[in-house]
């Protein structure tokens, strides 16, 4: 869903499930959560701040999971990603009409995850806490 709560005040929510299984009734593709569910806001100030626009944002992500094989042991191995949340904030401010600065803050909660699991038999942590200013000119 998408829709604008108030003048200035926009926002977006989804959530997905997935649950497939083969014809023999195994799960597949647990490398991938089978249920998310994202939060976005944006408010656009109006009078004296009308200049400033604020965001932020949460996404929860459940659990996924593959199996393989330990590469110093030989055995089988589950590798597990256990559900998670990330928030990320946004402020931009326009100097001009042209010139806008922005900061993004991703990860806020400083989280550890991993963004991939399986591909190779290898796990790829996900970003931590992060910060992004920006200046955006337009002509």
């Amino acid at each position: 869903m998408v829709g604008r709560v108030a003048a200035g005040w926009d926002v977006s929510l989804s959530y997905t499930d997935f649950d497939v299984e083969d014809a023999h009734g195994n799960e597949v593709n647990t490398d991938q959560p089978h249920e998310m569910l994202k939060l976005y806001s944006t408010y656009r100030f109006r009078g004296a701040l009308d200049r400033l626009t604020v965001a932020g944002g949460v996404s929860w992500e459940g659990s996924s999971y593959t199996d393989t094989v330990n590469g110093a042991t030989g055995e089988p191995e589950r590798l597990v990603q256990d559900d998670y949340t990330l928030v990320s904030l946004m402020a931009r401010y326009d100097v001009t009409e042209n010139l806008s600065a922005q900061l993004n803050v991703d990860n806020l909660l400083d989280q550890e995850y991993y963004n991939q699991i399986g591909f190779y038999s290898q796990l790829e942590y996900g970003e931590p806490r992060n910060f992004t200013l920006s200046m955006n000119y337009q002509f």
